[in-house]
């Protein structure tokens, strides 16, 4: 199995009392390319009637554990990121320079 086409968006922001916060993830439906490899034509036959039954069905549940997958790994990340540098960063930084900082930068 092959995905080809598959968007994935991440939404999230940077506060000063938060650090990196992951707000969402959005996985588009992948476009699957699937290569049958049997060993008869009768099998051959099978498999693709009921590969085109359950594509759907493939796509989506891939499309779910992905987002599932990816939502808990970027907040984990962040979570880690934020306890190493932000947390530290906040430390010796004023937050009024900060936040200025990230006004700016949302600005461009």
């Amino acid at each position: 199995v092959s995905v080809h086409d598959l968007t994935i968006t991440v939404r999230g922001s940077l506060n000063f009392d938060d650090g990196a916060v992951v707000e969402d993830v959005i996985v588009g439906r992948p476009d699957l390319d699937i290569d049958l490899v049997c060993s008869s034509t009768f099998s051959q036959v099978l498999l693709s009637a009921l590969l085109k039954v359950f594509r759907t069905s493939l796509q989506d549940t891939i499309q779910v554990q992905l987002k599932k997958f990816l939502t808990q790994m970027l907040r984990k990340e962040a979570k880690s990121w934020n306890t190493k540098v932000w947390k530290l960063f906040a430390l010796v930084m004023p937050a009024k320079l900060v936040g200025q900082a990230l006004a700016w930068v949302t600005e461009q």
